[in-house]
């Protein structure tokens, strides 16, 4: 079974930054926070989140599944 999660609102706790935009002039890890496009965990011990930064920069990363805490809303 796959659950994917499109709406960033109740994923805010699974931010990462875009290390394309925190390597620019006067930007902080702070500045390029972004919110997941997508979730999708398969049941497992991984859940997978995809990013799309305004700069154009996309990228995946996988985290524990223990992070989908029941009173997180997925």
């Amino acid at each position: 079974m796959t659950s994917t999660q499109t709406e960033t609102d109740e994923c805010t706790w699974l931010c990462d930054y875009c290390a394309t935009c925190a390597v620019g002039p006067d930007c902080s890890r702070l500045d390029v926070i972004v919110e997941p496009d997508e979730i999708e965990w398969r049941g497992g011990a991984v859940v997978t989140a995809r990013y799309r930064c305004g700069c154009g920069h996309e990228w995946t990363c996988r985290w524990s599944s223990e992070l989908l805490h029941p009173q997180r809303g997925i």
